[in-house]
C-alpha cells in the first residue's frame, strides 16, 4: 500500500488528475464484470484512487469501468501475442491497465493463473512484447524511482524485467 500511497502522492504533486476512490463493494463489482480477482496490491491502487492520469491523459492507469471494457474487448478479439525469449501469451489472457501516449507501451497484466507469467506485467511498445516486471508492485517501483517526474520511471519499465 505505501508504493501506492506514494504513487499517488507524486501524481498529485505533477497536477495530475485523480479520480474518486472505490469501496471494496465497487472492487468486488468490477471484479465480477472482469471475471477475476485483481491483485491485492492492486485492489489496494482502486481504493486509493479510480485511476489516475498526468498530463491530459498522456500517461494513465485505466479506471475500473475502462479496464473492464479494455478487457472485454481483448477477450473478444483472440490473438496470440510474441514475446521476447520465444515466449506466448494467449490475448484473453492479458488485462491492460496502464498506457502512455504518443508511439509509447501500453501495460498489460497477466490475469490467467493458468498461465506461467501470472500477474506480470507485459509491454507492447514493440514486437515482441516484453516482460516489464515480475508483478503489479514492481512495475509501481519502477515508476517510482524518480519521485520528481513519472516520465523517468517509465523508462525502467522499458528494461525487459530479470
Amino acid at each position: 500500500m505505501k508504493t501506492n500511497q506514494k504513487l499517488v502522492d507524486l501524481v498529485r504533486a505533477q497536477g495530475g488528475d485523480l479520480r474518486s476512490p472505490y469501496s471494496d463493494s465497487e472492487i468486488a463489482l468490477a471484479e465480477g464484470r472482469l471475471g477475476f480477482s485483481l491483485p491485492e496490491s492492486m485492489r489496494q491502487f482502486y481504493k486509493l484512487t479510480n485511476g489516475a492520469s498526468i498530463h491530459e491523459n498522456m500517461w494513465e492507469f485505466f479506471s475500473l469501468d475502462d479496464l473492464a471494457m479494455h478487457h472485454i474487448y481483448r477477450h473478444n478479439a483472440v490473438a496470440t501475442i510474441q514475446c521476447r525469449g520465444g515466449r506466448t501469451l494467449r490475448s484473453q489472457s492479458l488485462m491492460i491497465f496502464a498506457d502512455v501516449m504518443i508511439n509509447a507501451p501500453s501495460y498489460w497484466l497477466c490475469v490467467d493463473p493458468d498461465e506461467p507469467e501470472f500477474q506480470q506485467v507485459y509491454c507492447d511498445g514493440d514486437t515482441p512484447w516484453w516482460r516489464a516486471a515480475n508483478s503489479y508492485d514492481e512495475f509501481v517501483a519502477k515508476l517510482m524511482i524518480n519521485t520528481d517526474d513519472i516520465f523517468m520511471g517509465l523508462d525502467e519499465t522499458i528494461k525487459e524485467a530479470e
